[in-house]
């Protein structure tokens, strides 16, 4: 593929994930769900816990995704030939990040059985 269009490809992907975290940021889980949300057994211990999680998640997510944009464009100058593949491996370990930084975040604000601290 050529590097152009791998840039191209790189930036469609990650749009895709900003609009995303802007629906989630704007229409987080309301109910405690397995499909659609922040889902850990931590998360799911009650509707407090799932809100609070669900909303800091998808507003760190959203932000991050803005942080993303970086790599494209350096791997660009770097590798132009791996500029897709690497973004595609450097956006997932962002989106791994999110779930320790909630789980802390989660720590902070409710004890292990999910009551407020």
């Amino acid at each position: 593929m050529a590097s152009d269009v791998q840039l191209y490809g790189a930036f469609a992907y990650i749009l895709v994930f900003l609009v995303l975290g802007y629906l989630f940021k704007k229409n987080p889980p309301r109910k405690i769900s397995w499909f659609y949300g922040y889902r850990t057994r931590r998360s799911m211990a009650n509707q407090k816990v799932w809100d609070a999680a669900n909303r800091y998640w998808s507003h760190i997510f959203y932000y991050w995704q803005w942080y993303t944009f970086l790599i494209p464009i350096v791997v660009f100058f770097l590798y132009p030939e791996y500029t897709f593949i690497t973004t595609v491996l450097g956006h997932a370990f962002f989106i791994v990040c999110t779930m320790p930084a909630t789980e802390l975040y989660l720590d902070k604000h409710f004890d292990k059985n999910g009551n407020p601290k």
